[in-house]
């Protein structure tokens, strides 16, 4: 008996039911996709929590040195979380979340561009690192930041983009993490009138400069801390808030650079940092205290929701938290009320998730 074939009706019929079938499981394959990365990321985040945990014993219990910052902190590959890891043989870069659409910090923007002016200037952080050291061989052997300033490696030059890739980048020296501002710098330090009281008056008076700040965050903070240690940011998925402005490794120029810190107090109506005049008493109704105790809270903007609406967050006590933007408004909202940036006064992160007081060592009831 002859067999009978597919008419092309019956073939098109057959593909087009094929065609809604995959298109109906797509959804699911990447939902699953992007659970597991996010699976992954929280991983990431928890190994290299543990890892600042775990250093802190061997470091007076300082967590960290600082911020992954060579302007203000020093020579990345000396100073800071992210080389604090790649010294302990964990290297940030390979722990990158891959859901980020950004792949590169922002750090990079002032190893790219600095001047070599700038390079050496070391009034206000230890930007040119460690000394060189003599090896074995007789040969020297120096950090990205002397080779800068000792071959006169011009800002965004072919030379300086090479030195950076080899001698960084391709090292590890790499992450689109954000550090919390109570990981890179502890506390703040105030005069009697309340304000940001610097340890060198010729250098910057930024909440987030260490010369503002009490340092890195200490197992002794935490200790003491009027908020429990699960509360206690010290890494998170974060946002963007650079352009990359050339090729370096395999990342191409005009990609999203990551922020390096999130964090730091500002006042719930102003969204600033607290400033008052000279002479303004700390006690009383209008004193400086209440500003700082009941006005601000932690600008946690820079918290990336990028897991369909979840932030992974590895807290002080190790454990990854998960903050979901519950109006999807792009922002984790631990307190302030409806503005330009929070569409509702919805509170998605509020104290027993988040600490968002000025200082671990105020209650913000007190």
């Amino acid at each position: 008996m002859k067999r009978r074939g597919f008419t092309i009706i019956e073939m098109l019929v057959t593909i087009t039911i094929i065609g809604i079938l995959v298109s109906l499981l797509l959804p699911a394959i990447n939902m699953a996709r992007e659970a597991a990365r996010q699976t992954q990321c929280a991983n990431n985040l928890r190994q290299m929590g543990t890892a600042l945990i775990a250093r802190a014993e061997q470091d007076k219990g300082r967590l960290c040195s600082g911020s992954f910052d060579w302007a203000n902190d020093g020579a990345v590959t000396d100073i800071g979380w992210v080389a604090d890891l790649v010294r302990d043989g964990l290297a940030p870069s390979e722990f990158r979340c891959a859901s980020n659409p950004s792949q590169i910090s922002a750090a990079y923007r002032d190893l790219i561009e600095m001047s070599v002016a700038d390079a050496g200037n070391e009034a206000c952080a230890p930007r040119l690192g460690k000394a060189p050291v003599t090896q074995i061989d007789g040969t020297i052997a120096k950090n990205y930041a002397l080779t800068i300033v000792d071959e006169n490696l011009a800002a965004s030059g072919t030379d300086r983009i090479a030195m950076l890739t080899r001698d960084v980048y391709d090292r590890g020296f790499n992450t689109n993490y954000a550090a919390s501002w109570f990981l890179v710098r502890g506390g703040v330090r105030l005069d009697d009138s309340g304000n940001l009281n610097p340890v060198d008056a010729g250098c910057s008076t930024d909440m987030n400069h260490p010369n503002v700040t009490t340092g890195p965050l200490t197992t002794k903070q935490i200790d003491s801390a009027r908020v429990p240690g699960y509360t206690i940011p010290l890494l998170c998925d974060a946002k963007s808030n650079d352009t990359l402005t050339t090729d370096l490794g395999d990342r191409l120029g005009g990609e999203l650079m990551t922020r390096t810190v999130v964090g730091g107090a500002i006042t719930i109506s102003g969204l600033a940092t607290p400033s008052f005049a000279a002479g303004t008493a700390r006690e009383g109704a209008s004193g400086w205290w209440k500003v700082w105790n009941k006005e601000t809270l932690q600008d946690y903007r820079g918290m990336f929701a990028l897991h369909r609406g979840i932030c992974n967050v590895v807290m002080a006590d190790g454990s990854v938290k998960q903050l979901f933007d519950e109006n999807e408004d792009g922002f984790i909202n631990n307190g302030f009320p409806q503005n330009s940036n929070f569409q509702s006064d919805v509170i998605e992160a509020g104290p027993l998730k988040l600490a968002s007081t000025y200082t671990l060592t105020a209650s913000g009831n007190d």
